[in-house]
C-alpha cells in the first residue's frame, strides 16, 4: 500500500511491488524538505489530479498510479477510488506535487508538516 513518510531529509512516496508495478515506477519517489511549499487536506481528492497521462495506471474516477505531466512539471499520484486525502506542492526539484488517496488526511498532513 502506498504511503507518503516524513524521514528527516525528505518526503518519501513509498509504494509495494505491485503499486511499483502500475505506476511503471521502480526508482524512489522523493523530495527534500527545504522544497516543501504547501500540504493541503483535499475532500475531494481527485480535484488535484492535473495534467497528461505518462507511464502509469489509470481508470478514470477509479484509480490513477503514477506520473502526470504538464506545464507545471511532474506529479506522481496515488489515488484509489472517491474521498478525501493530501496533496503536497514542491517549489523545485523533480516533482512539483505528490497526490495520494488517505484514510486519515488530517494526521498525514500534520505529519509531513511536522
Amino acid at each position: 500500500m502506498a504511503r507518503l513518510v516524513r524521514t528527516d531529509r525528505a518526503i518519501v512516496f513509498t509504494l509495494g511491488p505491485i503499486e511499483r508495478l502500475l505506476a511503471v515506477h521502480f526508482a524512489p519517489v522523493e523530495m527534500e524538505l527545504s522544497t516543501l511549499r504547501r500540504v493541503e487536506v483535499v475532500e475531494d481528492i481527485w480535484t488535484k489530479v492535473r495534467g497528461v497521462r505518462a507511464p502509469f495506471t489509470w481508470i478514470k474516477d477509479h484509480v490513477m498510479i503514477g506520473t502526470r505531466r504538464g506545464l507545471f512539471g511532474k506529479d506522481f499520484d496515488v489515488v484509489y477510488g472517491l474521498g478525501r486525502g493530501v496533496c503536497v506542492e514542491f517549489e523545485g526539484g523533480p516533482w512539483a506535487r505528490f497526490v495520494i488517496k488517505d484514510g486519515f488526511p488530517e494526521d498525514l498532513a500534520a505529519l509531513l508538516r511536522g
